[in-house]
């Protein structure tokens, strides 16, 4: 074997561990998470279509998109700040829930302070009861 095929050889074994690692970790770092319920604000709200994700120990990667059938009670939360989840979790839509923030079409709350302790459970709702959740550091 020639240093060309070995050179080859190295640097494609080096472009698939780090292909591999990329995906891995976007992947394999999140678990599915399963609710027909939730606590917000003390109160437990039955929910429907909830599709979720949490990665245990690291409260900042937990995102939730659900409804509920009723109207929430909950302090407001004056500084949303939501971040990206996985891409693979189409109906956490960072930007969509700016926008709305943005234009006045949702109303943002508190559903728990300290869960995890420093850290806050918020979740935006939009019409239709359509709620989006995740953790922010307090």
């Amino acid at each position: 074997m020639d240093r060309r095929h070995l050179y080859t050889g190295l640097i494609t074994a080096g472009v698939t561990a780090l292909a591999l690692g990329w995906w891995l970790s976007g992947h394999t770092a999140f678990e599915p998470s399963l609710a027909g319920e939730v606590r917000i604000a003390g109160e437990i709200y039955e929910v429907r279509r909830w599709s979720g994700v949490i990665a245990p120990g690291e409260p900042e990667k937990a995102r939730a998109c659900f409804r509920v059938d009723r109207d929430i009670v909950a302090p407001p939360e004056l500084e949303p700040r939501p971040t990206p989840g996985p891409d693979w979790l189409r109906c956490f839509n960072t930007e969509f829930i700016l926008e709305s923030l943005a234009r006045g079409e949702a109303e943002v709350y508190v559903a728990e302070r300290d869960d995890p302790p420093g850290w806050s459970r918020v979740i935006a709702v939009l019409p239709g009861r359509r709620v989006y959740m995740w953790h922010q550091p307090r």
